[in-house]
Parts: structure tokens; sequence; C-alpha cells
């Protein structure tokens, strides 16, 4: 008799914990999405970067670049702390 309440109260236990489960791993997987986006945010303005002209950039070109990816950079929120920072380095 006792095994079994214990039994019922651990089956209990485990099905109310498990949406606070899965709401942590759907956000870590957030973080870690937007945390590639920010990635590719960067790599695309090194590619940008590659190709323009140093001596006669194009000030309006450069100017909404830099303007739509800054957006783009806030648009991927939240990212784990730790790796955000060594990222947001390169921004």
């Amino acid at each position: 008799m006792q095994r079994r309440i214990g039994s019922g109260f651990t089956k209990l236990r485990r099905r109310r914990t498990n949406p606070v489960v899965n709401i942590s791993r759907a956000q870590a997987k957030l973080r870690r999405e937007n945390l590639e986006n920010r990635k590719a945010v960067l790599e695309r303005l090194a590619a940008f970067e590659a190709t323009q002209d140093a001596e006669n950039p194009d000030w309006r070109l450069l100017t909404r670049v830099l303007r739509e990816a800054s957006q783009e950079w806030r648009r991927h929120f939240p990212v784990d702390r730790a790796a955000g920072r060594a990222v947001q380095g390169g921004f």
C-alpha cells in the first residue's frame, strides 16, 4: 500500500515538473538559435566589409547596412550571457 502511494506521488511530481523542463528546453533552444543568428549577422557584415572600397566608401549604403544589422542584432534576443558577450565583442 505504501509503495503504491509513493509511486503515485512520484508520477504526479513528474507530470508537474515536465512543463517546467519543457519550457526550459524551449528557452535554451531559442537562445542557441538567436546566438547562431547573431553569428550570421557578423558573418554578413564581414563579407560586406570585404567588398567595400576603403578609399571611396558608399556612405549611404554603409549607413543603411549598419542600421539594418543593428536592428537585426536586437531582434535575435535573448542569448546566453557568456556566449552573447563573446559574440558581442565582434559586433
